[in-house]
């Protein structure tokens, strides 16, 4: 908790703090690695309406995100304020997420219109959960302390715990076979799912009863606006600037998440590449944070970031020179063929250039991940009005904007799969085989994991083109108030 006038926080507070992200890191990314592809390749829904559902499910966050911020702004709970929603909701938020990868399972030779009705039902609802769980969570860290330096610290324990969640969430799918087209199985994502909401409640829980916001937080007392909460919010410009930013940084991110395991399958044709790559990604990332921790004492959050999307910029360039079907597997499209190299082949055959873009995409993959989010507090101190402590009103246009990002991701992707002709692989595959996609899928799965990427990256740069919150212009406007 914050320990002085200046804003100090004890090490026990900020991993407690932490630990509450791993129920978010794992969520976030099982869905971003596999859900797309599950919904795709397993329960046999279009790419189009595939990607179609996850956009649906993030604008439907649009009702909920402000909604759970204003209520956890109002919220008057001798427990915190922040934390009664966290503790109310991790519980079901397990549940609920258990039953996305299992209920699905069991509805395949239903029509598309009833699966479709299916995956959105619990889908909605998962969203709803995660969404009273998230946003308290985000806003509690400025009920913890003002100081601009601080919340780096802070964020960057966040981001560690963060970017490990995504390497465990990478690890145990893994060893289920999920990762791997041609292993696909309901006991595979039934277990996955009961594995991750157990791993979620146990966090959320420790978490939640861990941390402590500062004592005297008064609640907001202002009725809910939609004006107030949407429009208001959006007219400060540091504030538009830093969701901007967030949005383009984690749209970039999902992207890439969401495209690995396409690109690794059906471009490179090199399914046994997944846990190294994606799991050194996350590990090179865990490394490199404590350098961006240094940059952003050093230079400043808003250099930082933009060094970090220029980074990532290049090493997806560089990826994109690595020339596709290294596994060797040849038919005619929609044909299934053999692969049977191992994973020791597989990093054989896989280019020095492959492996320093993968070092450079980590080192930017960081960056954008811890920056991105670390500029938030710091802008919303900035905009808002501390008299009314409304953070959470803040941060419910955050965490909308989060998933609008990712929503967008997701249906740009299932679009562009969609009209590259994507072959779905039939459900008699058996080990070791691999179905042939045109040559266009193939083009279209490299553009959606470099092209898209890239855009999103440099567009983020421009997002924070006249952001100028600084470290003596927070204090200022903190103290001037």
């Amino acid at each position: 908790m914050d320990n002085s006038a200046a804003g100090k926080v004890n090490t026990k507070t900020k991993f407690f703090y932490a630990m509450g992200e791993f129920p978010g890191g794992y969520l976030t990314t099982i869905l971003s690695f596999f859900f797309l592809i599950y919904l795709t390749d397993y329960v046999k829904i279009s790419p189009g309406f595939a990607g179609l559902i996850l956009f649906l499910g993030f604008l439907f966050d649009g009702i909920t995100d402000p909604l759970a911020g204003y209520l956890s702004d109002r919220s008057k709970n001798k427990f915190g304020r922040r934390r009664i929603f966290m503790l109310s909701a991790i519980v079901p938020l397990g549940i609920v997420f258990a039953a996305l990868f299992t209920i699905p399972s069991f509805c395949i030779a239903l029509s598309q219109p009833l699966k479709i009705l299916v995956v959105l039902v619990i889908y909605f609802i998962y969203i709803m959960l995660y969404t009273l769980y998230t946003t308290p969570y985000f806003a509690i860290i400025n009920d913890i302390t003002d100081n601009y330096d601080e919340r780096t610290s802070m964020m960057s324990w966040r981001m560690s715990l963060s970017i490990l969640a995504v390497l465990i969430s990478v690890v145990i799918p893994d060893f289920l076979g999920l990762s791997n087209v041609q292993t696909f199985s309901t006991k595979g994502f039934a277990l996955n799912g009961a594995i991750f909401a157990g791993l979620v409640i146990g966090a959320g829980l420790i978490s939640t009863f861990g941390m402590k916001e500062r004592p005297n937080i008064k609640a907001e007392t202002k009725k809910f606006s939609i004006k107030a909460y949407f429009v208001d919010s959006w007219k400060c410009a540091p504030f538009r600037q830093a969701c901007l930013c967030y949005f383009c940084s984690f749209a970039c991110l999902a992207a890439i998440n969401t495209c690995m395991i396409y690109y690794l399958n059906y471009y490179l044709q090199l399914p046994e590449l997944f846990l190294p790559i994606a799991g050194g990604v996350m590990i090179i990332a865990i490394a490199f944070l404590p350098f961006w921790n240094v940059m952003c004492k050093k230079f400043g959050k808003k250099k930082s970031q933009i060094t970090g999307a220029i980074l990532i910029s290049i090493g997806l360039l560089l990826l994109a020179t690595v020339p596709a079907s290294l596994g060797g597997a040849v038919g005619e499209v929609g044909q299934l063929s053999t692969i049977n190299l191992t994973m020791g082949q597989s990093l054989a055959i896989f280019p020095v250039v492959a492996y320093i873009a993968t070092i450079i995409i980590s080192c930017g993959f960081s960056a954008l991940q811890m920056i991105s989010s670390a500029i938030i507090p710091d802008a919303i101190n900035f905009s808002s009005d501390k008299n009314q402590k409304n953070e959470g009103a803040f941060y419910g246009v955050v965490t909308l904007v989060f998933k609008i990002g990712t929503g967008f991701a997701s249906l740009f992707i299932g679009l562009v799969l969609q009209i590259t002709k994507y072959v779905e692989p039939p459900t008699n595959m058996t080990e070791g085989q691999i179905i042939i996609q045109p040559h266009l899928a193939q083009l279209g799965i490299l553009f959606v994991f470099v092209a898209l990427p890239c855009i999103l990256a440099i567009l983020s740069i421009l997002a924070l083109k006249n952001y100028n919150v600084d470290r003596e212009k927070l204090a200022q406007q903190i103290n001037g108030k």
